[in-house]
């Protein structure tokens, strides 16, 4: 079930990003910068991983919203001295389970091209080729796109649990 169903949940969390960049007295850039070269090698190794696998994210609010948010939090746990023990002790324990934990994580691992953002991103495109052509009217989404609407989605949930 997806939280953010809208502009108006999008919005919300756009401000409250900036609430907290502005409190914490920095921006984006500076912590981009800050985690790019960062002196602790795995902070980096991190944040290439975020960068790396957010690339494969088609829509660019979520691409941009998860290398916002995810570096944001990355920065925060490496440099605020409450967070950053256990932040390397998580880490630690990650990889000294990695044996067990792998086996739990795959079922769960797509591929990019099969991820919910991306199917959804190409649904918008076979709605714009579908208008195009004429069959599907301006003011309409294909049915592909609206499987994947999170708006239209939590209209339905709601129409079936007032049942």
């Amino acid at each position: 079930m997806d939280i953010i169903h809208g502009e108006y949940q999008k919005k919300i969390i756009r401000l409250a990003e900036r609430l907290v960049l502005k409190k914490l007295g920095t921006s984006h850039v500076a912590v981009d910068d800050d985690l790019k070269h960062s002196g602790n090698p795995l902070v980096r190794i991190l944040y290439l991983l975020l960068l790396s696998s957010s690339a494969k994210i088609k829509e660019e609010y979520q691409k941009k919203t998860v290398r916002h948010l995810g570096g944001l939090g990355l920065w925060i746990l490496y440099k605020d001295t409450a967070y950053r023990d256990y932040f390397f002790y998580l880490i630690y324990q990650l990889l000294t389970h990695a044996d067990e934990i792998l086996p739990l994580v795959e079922p769960y691992v797509k591929k990019p091209e099969d991820w919910y953002v991306n199917q959804w991103n190409e649904s918008k495109k076979r709605t714009a080729e579908l208008r195009k052509k004429g069959f599907v009217p301006s003011t309409e989404m294909s049915v592909e796109e609206k499987i994947f609407t999170p708006a239209i989605q939590n209209r339905k949930i709601k129409k079936y649990a007032e049942r």
